[in-house]
């Protein structure tokens, strides 16, 4: 985002009904921005997750328009390098060879000199198959699809909640100090988890 603050300040005001005390430390795109980009999916982090959980309930109002939302997890996403074309980790923490994505070739795809040639066909740089490294059909992406697909089932819908202390009233007569509860399902902040 181009204004963080700015952005910030207009998301507070817009879902100030659902999210009346919220904090919001940081809003980003999660891929790079681009003109020709006509959707992309947005991150914002609350200081709270009470604040985050209600705008997962309630939808999230931008410009007008009530988006639904998710809990963000890094783990339900595909994780592919660009240097070696393996998966769960990015070109800049690889240590291994560089490949080409097109020919499987120990250079990079963009310095690929058979990649549309006449007759050419590619060579995943993970399996070996007739096709690129990040196609489809690839086992090893058909794999890495199947792990975020598990991912996707098993992540919480919601943002686990700290137990909050509180005094009861029993409490402050016998001076035995604060006791440990969880948040009620009556509270109006966002669904109980």
């Amino acid at each position: 985002m181009k204004n963080q603050q700015g952005t910030i300040q207009r998301i507070l005001a817009d879902n100030f009904s659902v999210v009346p005390h919220a904090k919001i430390t940081y809003v980003g795109w999660l891929t790079k921005e681009s003109i020709k980009k006509r959707n992309s999916s947005i991150v914002i982090e609350f200081t709270q997750p009470e604040m985050a959980n209600a705008i997962i309930y309630a939808g999230f109002l931008w410009e007008g328009l009530i988006y639904n939302c998710q809990l963000y997890d890094r783990s339900c996403r595909i994780k592919q390098c660009l240097r070696c074309y393996d998966y769960g980790h990015i070109g800049t923490q690889c240590s291994a060879p560089q490949k080409c994505g097109y020919c499987a070739g120990g250079h990079g795809s963009r310095d690929c000199s058979v990649k549309g040639s006449p007759g050419f066909k590619p060579k995943c740089a993970l399996c070996g198959g007739i096709h690129t490294a990040w196609n489809a059909a690839c086992p090893a992406r058909q794999k890495e699809m199947q792990r975020v697909e598990k991912a996707k089932q098993l992540r919480n819908h919601y943002w686990p909640i700290p137990p909050r202390r509180t005094a009861s009233a029993t409490d402050s007569h016998n001076k035995t100090g604060p006791t440990l509860s969880t948040s009620s399902s009556d509270d109006t902040t966002g669904p109980a988890t």
